[in-house]
């Protein structure tokens, strides 16, 4: 039962790129937006979301945009535009639902940075100790 739920998932978010370029109908290329060609967006997307930008993410965007403008041919402000929009309701989306759902289990936004915090502590404090290891074992190899 699974399976089918999650077919049915990556189905309705194929559906949604489609419709999404065919918003932009003064655009060709997105006008005329097939399932499978939604398809190969979304592959690139996916790829893209999880090979992000140091600092600033923007991966899936940034795939979405060289997947329009070198594959499908669309003209940059609109491949752009089209990016963004489907980085909104396919991914950003997510927080619209996903904020009131953290604040009824009782969690807050501070609660999560000091969580986050502390993950990164002791992300550190294990990075420091193995640092620490490395230098120890390089000064006892004799020369």
């Amino acid at each position: 039962m699974l399976l089918a739920y999650t077919g049915v998932h990556w189905f309705l978010v194929l559906l949604a790129y489609v419709w999404i370029a065919h918003a932009f109908s003064g655009e060709p290329a997105l006008a005329a937006m097939t399932l499978s060609g939604a398809l190969v967006v979304l592959a690139f997307t996916l790829i893209g979301s999880a090979a992000q930008l140091p600092g600033v993410g923007g991966g899936a965007q940034l795939a979405t945009f060289l997947v329009l403008t070198l594959i499908f041919g669309v003209e940059k402000e609109p491949a752009a535009t089209a990016s963004i929009i489907l980085w909104l309701v396919t991914f950003a989306s997510c927080c619209v639902a996903g904020l009131p759902l953290l604040f009824s289990e009782g969690w807050s936004m501070g609660e999560l940075r000091r969580m986050a915090s502390a993950e990164e502590q002791a992300a550190e404090a294990v990075e420091s100790e193995e640092w620490s290891k490395r230098v120890k074992s390089s000064e006892e190899r004799p020369r």
